[in-house]
């Protein structure tokens, strides 16, 4: 914890702003929901929260992190896009939009925003194969809603 009387040097403080940057979820102000779940509306800003944080992300995730509102809270959620196997990873999206980009974009902004190289499955498929890889991904979980970017949950069940 840093105190109020404590003294950084510039690059510890770029340090921690660089890590609650990639380490950080949007916050919504509430403007409808989609059907998807996802809240649609202005940014607000942002919120760190440590357990998601935790999670990877793969440009074809098996994951999605939906907010619902509460009055003034917010929640947060890993929900499931697919049933995931036990010992799978699971896995997020770190950009809902990720998918509407050409891959060379897509690569670009996860370096430029989150400062990896993202080597996923889609990332590393051939061009064809990718192509029917997004196809097929977005046809599945992506919401329909020309609004909302965000990825819609199929029944697990069915």
């Amino acid at each position: 914890a840093v105190g109020r009387d404590a003294e950084m040097d510039g690059d510890a403080l770029l340090g921690y702003l660089c890590a609650a940057q990639c380490n950080s979820f949007s916050i919504w102000a509430q403007n409808g929901v989609c059907p998807s779940g996802q809240l649609l509306g202005k940014r607000l800003g942002f919120g760190l929260f440590p357990t998601l944080a935790k999670l990877n992300h793969s440009c074809l995730p098996n994951a999605t992190v939906s907010e619902q509102a509460h009055g003034h809270r917010r929640l947060l959620t890993a929900r499931a896009l697919t049933n995931i196997p036990q010992g799978e990873e699971v896995v997020i999206s770190y950009s809902a939009a990720g998918l509407l980009l050409a891959p060379e974009q897509r690569a670009a902004w996860l370096l430029r925003s989150f400062l990896f190289t993202c080597r996923c499955e889609l990332c590393a498929a051939p061009s064809e194969e990718a192509k029917g890889l997004v196809k097929r991904f977005n046809t599945h979980f992506r919401c329909v809603i020309k609004a909302c970017a965000g990825l819609r949950y199929p029944l697990l069940d069915a």
